[in-house]
């Protein structure tokens, strides 16, 4: 016996609650490993599709089914049109946003922190810590 999952739903209150999220996040707040390990898995599914097409496209039934392998081959050319663009802008943030080892990463956050302290102590808002 197969069973059909239902169809999710979700409130008016969790669907605003998603989209605020969604509107919150920023490019930067998604793990940019993950996002490359992301457009490398959807590359590897493109090319494993684009086989099959291949694969069917020289068999006897291949004019039955050459309506199919059109469309499936416009949506594979549409998702690779995709697939290169978000290649190219991760790219682009790669280069424009090198990774940093620990010990840098460490390091900037202590300039910044330090940067933060200076100004709150300039503004009288903090008293400068006690070196002693």
């Amino acid at each position: 016996m197969t069973r059909t999952p239902e169809p999710l739903t979700q409130s008016d209150a969790e669907a605003d609650d998603v989209a605020h999220t969604l509107r919150d996040i920023k490019p930067e707040d998604i793990d940019s490993e993950w996002i490359d390990n992301m457009v490398r898995r959807l590359f590897k599914e493109l090319e494993r599709q684009l086989s099959h097409v291949e694969k069917f496209s020289t068999d006897d039934k291949a004019s039955a089914r050459s309506g199919k392998n059109a469309r499936t081959l416009e949506t594979l050319q549409r998702t690779m049109s995709q697939l290169t663009r978000m290649e190219a802008e991760r790219v682009k943030y790669r280069r424009n946003h090198p990774k940093l080892t620990k010990e840098e990463a460490l390091a900037s956050m202590q300039r910044k922190l330090d940067q933060l302290l200076a100004r709150r102590c300039a503004s009288g808002v903090l008293r400068a810590p006690d070196k002693g």
